[in-house]
């Protein structure tokens, strides 16, 4: 999982649905805190070939690993509807010190650490919520970004029979005190798909393919050259993952392994970034455990 899935899966917060919470009456029991509050956790660690975000090259050599962490607790809930606050980090080490202005030989491998903080709510099959991230870099590779950014999802989860597509919108807003193509403060916009299905087996249980598909575009200033001229298309990518079950007992958590590989068709300005070079192809391994 990237830093970018960690963001675009949370919902955004849309005008209607905070009037209509205010409407009720703030000691009955539609908007009473659950009895007992359900925690949940999930961590994870990713194997890349190269990290590119949002379509813009950080690093395409060497070893990159990227462990992760996030927990979420629900808080309101009502008929309908239910809200829940989560919190995260992501990391990215290298073998390389990709741009480290670090004298420390370690602390020069960790790339980058981000932390994520928002709310979500689910009204029956769609999730709204809001998310600020600070992306960091303990190598002093680059200045800290900070973005706010809104998303919305949909489940579509058996209207299709043993298919879903797991549509999602993000709009993330940079806020300082640096951008992420290294010019003016931007506007980020993004529209995915998530085709998949799942297969039960005997021997590996509960197998899950997907292949997401995602476009990245500039609403304002995210993917600017160096004479600060803005291109709309940032980057459009197109994979194949599977997940499988590890099978271990509920009580140590619900691991499981996957593999991916995905195809990155980049836009001139991301291209840049890259050697000029316009398309990409990355291989993941990852294992990950929710509780």
């Amino acid at each position: 999982m990237s830093r970018c899935s960690l963001v675009t899966l949370m919902a955004a917060v849309v005008g209607g649905a905070a009037p209509a919470m205010a409407q009720q009456d703030p000691h009955s029991e539609a908007t009473q805190p659950a009895a007992e509050a359900a925690m949940n956790a999930s961590i994870g660690v990713d194997l890349t070939t190269a990290y590119y975000f949002r379509g813009l090259r950080q690093e395409d050599r060497g070893f990159i690993v990227q462990p992760y962490f996030t927990v979420g607790m629900d808080a309101f809930s009502g008929e309908g509807w239910s809200s829940n606050l989560s919190l995260g980090v992501w990391n990215s080490f290298h073998d390389r010190a990709t741009g480290s202005d670090s004298p420390d030989d370690t602390i020069s491998k960790w790339y980058e650490a981000d932390f994520l903080i928002g709310p979500s709510v689910t009204l029956g099959r769609w999730t709204l919520g809001a998310q600020y991230v600070w992306y960091t870099s303990p190598s002093s590779a680059f200045g800290t970004c900070e973005e706010l950014c809104l998303s919305i999802a949909f489940d579509d989860s058996g209207l299709l029979g043993k298919w879903r597509l797991s549509p999602a919108v993000a709009v993330a807003f940079e806020t300082g005190p640096n951008a992420a193509d290294g010019g003016d403060l931007g506007v980020y916009g993004q529209v995915s798909l998530t085709p998949g299905f799942d297969v039960d087996t005997d021997a590996l249980g509960t197998l899950s393919f997907a292949f997401p598909a995602t476009l990245g575009v500039s609403l304002s200033d995210y993917y600017e050259n160096a004479a600060g001229d803005d291109e709309f298309f940032g980057y459009f990518s197109i994979g194949a993952r599977v997940s499988v079950p590890l099978g271990l007992p509920r009580r140590y958590g619900a691991w499981t392994f996957s593999a991916g590989v995905l195809g990155l068709f980049l836009g001139d300005h991301a291209a840049d970034l890259n050697d000029r070079d316009h398309t990409e192809l990355v291989g993941t391994l990852g294992l990950s455990a929710s509780f």
